[in-house]
């Protein structure tokens, strides 16, 4: 039986016993993910660095954990959330750092990223009531360029990443819910969500 106290150091058992880091996410479009995978490969390229490999291209709108049992009711909730929500444009502008590991690109338009986490709070009762630790909501949208590098490298690039321009734009038609193995780092592809259709102005 699990508790309901899970600290970060035992992520590898609730793997033991099923329970799996799930990450709900907006997938850019495929010309934005060629310009991060370019702005990757610059990255790794300069600084010799293999922290900006990591991973595809996403921003993260909240993470949980949850065995396969609780999947069926969380894809049902996730998509009625979903069907209340319209497509919406994401504007990505130049570049941020949170010390002491991540250079990322920032979201312009943060809200619409902030009004769907609130409406997956209603998640929170479940996953909790299933024995998993409590969601977790990102407070500042982004697109993460490198993570996890050595702490001498972020100080080092930080600056010019700062003093660099970057601007691309794409439409968030759905999002995607992907269950991750912390010891593994695979991840797999659990569902997408389609967004409601953008509403018609009075003026369309």
């Amino acid at each position: 039986m699990l508790t309901k106290s899970h600290p970060t150091s035992v992520m590898n058992w609730l793997e033991d016993y099923g329970v799996w880091e799930h990450l709900l996410v907006v997938d850019p479009s495929l010309d934005v993910t060629e310009k991060i995978n370019e702005e990757k490969k610059k990255f790794t390229s300069a600084y010799q660095d293999k922290a900006a490999i990591i991973g595809k291209a996403h921003i993260t709108i909240a993470a949980f954990w949850a065995t396969d049992e609780m999947k069926p009711t969380l894809i049902r909730w996730i998509q009625n959330i979903c069907n209340v929500h319209s497509r919406f444009p994401v504007l990505l502008r130049n570049f941020g750092g949170f010390v002491p590991q991540t250079i990322y690109v920032k979201v312009q338009n943060p809200e619409p990223f902030k009004q769907l986490g609130k409406s997956m709070k209603a998640l929170d009762h479940f996953i909790r009531a299933n024995e998993c630790p409590p969601l977790k909501l990102t407070t500042t949208p982004h697109l993460i360029i490198a993570r996890r590098m050595l702490e001498e490298t972020y100080f080092k690039v930080l600056p010019s990443y700062l003093e660099r321009p970057f601007q691309q734009s794409f439409i968030a038609t759905d999002l995607t819910l992907i269950k991750r193995a912390t010891s593994s780092g695979r991840c797999e592809t659990v569902h997408v969500f389609p967004l409601a259709p953008e509403q018609p102005t009075l003026f369309n």
